[in-house]
């Protein structure tokens, strides 16, 4: 008998150990959905927060549940409601807004007299522009985000980020690795310990780590995207190409050599050098096309000796960037 009523204690102690539990998960669910709800007054409106993309939906709309921000309803047609930001000095914002509703979304900025300083934008349907980003310069003081929102949109008010980059080009050879130097800078002010994120354009050609150390893979060129809060910087990379080894001669006939090379991928061509016995220097023949390891050099005299040297390039723009060159090749034509 006691063995059944002590099991039956900790039972009823297990369900209310439960019961307490889901008290406090309901409890945390319901504060984390905390909303902020635009007013029609200004001088009742709530604050936001810069740098914070929010979900903005209006208080009949389906997905009212879940955004972030409540503004405007069906029955108040040419009205929108308002939240209100402060600048404690003169910043550039960017106004971003983007509809995810098919819908439509107006936004209009005003300062504490109520006076339009921006032209009403919209989003969505009406305006076929569906994503927006307007940049607009406030001095300090306290203003009011105007939101008119048809169904549910984001939008986000962030203060103008430039990402510098001590290197615009870096310049690699195969397996060398370096690490990006990269400041953030908000209002003239260089942000503090920034969390920036790094990405690659191609990882066959450089390799990013979390860190900002990229590793050169193979010849080519490729952007690094360094980011922070949604502002960007892209840096180039190119990797040289090796230097030309194997080079020997195809065929070889009274007036012309056809040379051959060992070829490499990712460079964007090559460039045969030959030998001028009269400048005792090396000049440039010919400019072989990418994909292509061999090239035939003619308009040469029989049974002369010549010398050549190979180099690849990778091609920026206009500007090529060359590799070293082969050890010089020695090849004689026929009579």
């Amino acid at each position: 008998m006691k063995k059944k009523l002590h099991i039956a204690t900790l039972g009823l102690m297990m369900s209310l150990l439960i019961l307490v539990l889901n008290v406090m998960l309901n409890s945390t669910e319901a504060q984390a959905k905390t909303q902020i709800t635009a007013t029609a007054a200004m001088e009742n409106a709530p604050t936001i927060q810069l740098d914070k993309t929010y979900k903005l939906a209006a208080k009949d709309s389906s997905k009212a549940s879940d955004a972030d921000v409540l503004a405007w309803s069906s029955d108040r047609w040419n009205g929108c409601e308002f939240v209100k930001f402060t600048l404690d000095q003169k910043t550039q914002l960017i106004l971003e807004a983007k509809d995810t509703s098919n819908s439509n979304c107006w936004l209009q900025i005003y300062d504490a007299n109520g006076k339009t300083l921006t032209e009403q934008y919209c989003v969505g349907t009406r305006s076929e522009v569906y994503k927006l980003s307007q940049a607009i310069t406030l001095n300090k003081g306290t203003y009011y985000l105007g939101l008119e929102p048809h169904d549910a949109d984001t939008f986000a008010l962030k203060v103008k980020t430039t990402v510098k980059c001590s290197e615009s080009t870096m310049k690699l050879n195969k397996s060398e690795s370096t690490t990006i130097d990269a400041i953030a800078e908000k209002n003239g002010q260089v942000v503090s310990n920034p969390k920036f994120t790094y990405k690659t354009s191609n990882k066959k050609i450089a390799k990013v780590s979390s860190k900002g150390k990229v590793v050169a893979v193979a010849p080519g060129t490729c952007k690094i995207t360094v980011s922070y809060k949604g502002f960007s910087k892209n840096v180039t990379v190119i990797v040289l190409p090796g230097k030309i080894s194997s080079i020997s001669s195809v065929s070889n006939v009274s007036k012309s050599i056809k040379l051959k090379w060992k070829a490499q991928t990712g460079v964007s061509g090559h460039e045969v050098w030959m030998y001028d016995k009269d400048l005792k220097e090396y000049a440039k023949e010919k400019t072989v096309s990418k994909g292509f390891s061999t090239a035939t050099i003619s308009g040469l005299k029989k049974k002369t000796t010549y010398k050549f040297k190979v180099r690849a390039f990778v091609k920026v723009g206009s500007k090529k960037y060359y590799g070293d060159f082969s050890k010089p090749y020695t090849a004689k034509t026929k009579k």
